[in-house]
């Protein structure tokens, strides 16, 4: 893959879902917290691909997934949701982003993570879809 796409140098791949509903690319190594986002993210209107990992999310990407957002747990063993999202947009610069995590683990990367969209555990379905608008650059309903 190029890492390029009809949308322009550095997009993601693919080109969101069929369905014309942004596409989210969840990933988070906890099943119990993935399977809960995602049933609200799907009630919220978007599309839902899952990974267990970054290694898996990343496979996702290779194989050309179509991703308007990635959703990244920040603490994960083996590879981090900031490593997975690094390693990403070395191919993809344009990819959105938008991290999930506790307050201690900000703490933790704060340096690294100037300017990324965040979003602190425990949140609302109502403030889930206002951090995802606002990654995406989309404006938030009326």
């Amino acid at each position: 893959m190029s890492g390029q796409d009809a949308r322009g140098p550095g997009a993601p791949p693919g080109g969101g879902a069929p369905s014309g509903r942004p596409a989210i690319l969840l990933v988070d190594d906890n099943s119990d917290v993935r399977e809960i986002t995602g049933i609200v993210l799907g009630d919220l209107g978007y599309s839902v691909v899952e990974a267990d990992s970054g290694p898996a999310a990343l496979a996702h990407l290779e194989g050309g997934s179509a991703v308007d957002l990635v959703m990244a747990d920040l603490s994960m063993p083996g590879m981090s949701g900031l490593e997975m999202v690094t390693k990403a947009r070395a191919k993809w610069p344009a990819l959105k982003v938008l991290f999930v995590t506790g307050f201690a683990d900000v703490q933790h990367y704060d340096n690294r993570m100037r300017g990324e969209a965040v979003i602190k555990k425990p949140f609302t379905a109502t403030e889930l879809d206002v951090a995802i608008r606002a990654a995406l650059g989309l404006a938030a309903p009326e």
